[in-house]
């Protein structure tokens, strides 16, 4: 209940209270039955506004409550974003040392699967990562709305994983040129393209505590 709706119940609550007031005021005080009247009225306002006070009480504790939750489930998040874009670098890097050890190349079987199994030994943990992070994700989404488009949303990395997948094939096919290829210089290019997605992350973040966990002085 926001504050114009509360004083305006209490508005409408002061002006019954005045409309009974002057019917009391009306009639003969002198007796015991006007007395009884005017603490009938004063009884009746008084609870009504108790009922009131109560009523915004409430709201204020629900409304403290519901930003303590959220601030938990942002701190959940926030300490997610890091490992998970970690394991994603991480896994950029073994994919491209898979296709450069093997793209173009007659390797033997047992070369094929060792260079499998250290590519997946360093993918893995993506998958744990990722499902750790759309937990919080998920109760993230129970407070705020969330586009798919969003770089908090697990979509999002998970787009930008694709590409960086795709192009590291694109230059492998192209012989890893140094020059004109996806990726001039990998390491760096790599880095770079995670720090920022990292960035965009953390800003996304920072931008809900903003709108919803407003700093009041």
């Amino acid at each position: 209940m926001s504050d114009s709706v509360f004083y305006s119940l209490i508005s409408i609550l002061l002006v019954i209270a005045g409309i009974a007031t002057g019917g009391v005021l009306g009639s003969d005080l002198s007796t015991f039955d006007g007395l009884q009247k005017i603490l009938s009225i004063f009884a009746s306002i008084a609870t009504i506004a108790g009922i009131m006070v109560a009523i915004k009480s409430l709201v204020a504790w629900r409304k403290q409550f519901t930003h303590q939750k959220l601030d938990k489930v942002l701190d959940d998040l926030e300490k997610q974003i890091h490992p998970l874009v970690d394991s994603y670098v991480k896994s950029w890097f073994a994919h491209d040392r898979y296709l450069l050890s093997s793209y173009g190349k007659n390797l033997s079987t047992k070369e094929e699967v060792e260079l499998m199994q250290e590519r997946s030994a360093a993918t893995r943990p993506v998958v744990f990562r990722l499902m750790d992070y759309g937990d919080c994700f998920k109760r993230l989404e129970h407070f705020v709305p969330i586009a798919g488009s969003d770089p908090l949303s697990p979509s999002f990395i998970g787009a930008v994983h694709q590409d960086v997948y795709a192009k590291l094939e694109e230059d492998a096919k192209n012989g890893f040129p140094l020059i004109g290829g996806n990726f001039g210089d990998t390491d760096w290019d790599l880095c770079e393209l995670a720090a920022n997605t990292q960035d965009k992350m953390y800003e996304s973040l920072y931008k809900i505590r903003r709108k919803y966990l407003p700093i009041e002085f």
